[in-house]
């Protein structure tokens, strides 16, 4: 489940990233797609950074003239139900896509209807609690998004259900022998992402990484084509994206 949601990011922020930089090369400005979506803390934030020429796309020509949070709380639940299904429904005619646009259309209703007292709740002063506050809402709200992923990855809802179990039941297989090579292989590429990421992050730029020191830049690309070189797939493979 964590590995799917990584895959996916890594798939279709890379995929929009090699057509900005192709753009660039070309002398104009492509959007940007990806904004670091997995620091989000609630669904509303994750899709003002996930996939943001599809979810502005829905927001200007579904919800808002479905009538957006202009015409009282049963229409705003209505509108966002409604666009996320439609949501769901661009990425195929599958019963897993329908209920997937479902569940975020339910998270976003659910933030709608929690935000006021979410916002009256006292601000926390301590730097570090708000900062230690801030990563459990990061967690917790990620493993709702990889929940998600799990009826995106599903081919039918009935492996969608048989896979929900699995989670649990099958836990033990990552501290065998087999199952330890992709154990090693998911910690170095999350830390990796997780180290990465976190810097443009905290550093409010997607080109932090370019305005590193001269040693630590080049260190950080050596040790991206080390880690592509040990564990990439040396094979034909198309973006998850090009099923859409």
């Amino acid at each position: 489940m964590y590995a799917f949601a990584l895959q996916i990011y890594c798939d279709f922020s890379g995929y929009s990233d090699i057509a900005r930089g192709l753009g660039k090369c070309m002398g104009f400005d492509i959007m940007i797609n990806f904004n670091l979506p997995y620091f989000a803390t609630n669904p509303m934030e994750f899709w003002k950074r996930w996939h943001i020429s599809l979810s502005t796309w829905l927001r200007d020509y579904l919800y808002i003239p479905l009538g957006g949070n202009q015409k009282g709380k049963i229409a705003m639940c209505r509108s966002l139900i409604l666009t996320m299904l439609m949501g769901g429904l661009w990425h195929g005619a599958q019963w897993t896509f329908v209920v997937w646009g479902a569940y975020h259309g339910l998270l976003l209703i659910f933030y709608r209807m929690a935000a006021p007292f979410l916002k009256a709740l006292p601000p926390i002063r301590n730097r570090t609690l708000a900062n230690l506050w801030f990563c459990v809402k990061v967690i917790f709200f990620f493993h709702l998004l990889c929940f998600g992923w799990l009826l995106f990855r599903a081919q039918s809802l009935s492996q969608a259900r048989q896979m929900l179990p699995a989670l649990f039941r099958d836990f033990p297989y990552i501290f065998n022998p087999l199952g330890r090579p992709v154990v090693i292989q998911l910690l170095f590429f999350s830390g990796f992402f997780l180290l990465v990421q976190g810097y443009q992050y905290f550093k409010n730029d997607l080109l932090a990484v370019t305005r590193l020191p001269f040693w630590a830049r080049w260190g950080f690309y050596y040790g991206m084509l080390f880690g592509i070189l040990l564990f990439g797939v040396h094979q034909d493979s198309q973006f998850i994206y090009f099923q859409f």
